[in-house]
């Protein structure tokens, strides 16, 4: 064999290995957690978050509201939500307000984006607001995330550069299928 088929076949190779590397889902833990409130309300939270991010890429977390059947309460509870973390890209930004029905869990979704490899630190907030407008803390969870690139070049990019390099080393390897 030639020593540019070598070339392609290792090329390729490499630009596969680091293709599969970048589109290698990020891990994901989830926490359950119960809650009482003051006024005798109770549920479960069920927060799902991962434990990495892929600098450039958006990711997600969400929490969902479960709530227990309060003694036939049926009136609809309103919760305030707030995800803090510095030098994020956060949607939603700031508070957000949800009224949810007792009998349907309901799901808060956050999603990030990170471009600096970085260890990231924020609070996950969650406040019920009573009918007079008092707000109970529910939930004051810290979040930890790490943001990691590759090699020091971002997912997205990785995987354009393999897809490209594979495309190159592709057709310096195809002559080998080409017999004369």
């Amino acid at each position: 064999m030639k020593w540019n088929r070598w070339l392609g076949i290792t090329v390729a190779g490499i630009s596969a290995f680091l293709l599969v590397i970048s589109l290698w889902p990020e891990p994901e833990k989830m926490n359950q957690i119960s809650f009482t409130s003051l006024e005798g309300i109770s549920g479960t939270l069920l927060l799902t978050q991962p434990v990495q991010i892929h600098t450039s890429e958006t990711t997600e977390i969400s929490l969902e509201i479960k709530m227990d059947q309060n003694d036939g309460k049926d009136n609809p509870l309103v919760f305030l939500s707030k995800l803090e973390m510095d030098h994020v890209e956060i949607t939603p930004k700031g508070e957000g307000k949800v009224t949810v029905d007792p009998n349907k869990p309901v799901v808060l979704n956050w999603r990030l984006t990170e471009y600096q490899a970085a260890t990231l630190n924020g609070t996950l907030w969650l406040f019920l607001e009573s009918s007079n407008g008092d707000k109970e803390l529910i939930l004051a969870r810290p979040i930890e995330l790490e943001a990691n690139n590759l090699f020091g070049i971002s997912y997205q990019l990785m995987r354009t550069i393999s897809i490209i390099t594979l495309l190159i080393a592709l057709v310096l390897f195809l002559p080998i299928f080409n017999k004369k």
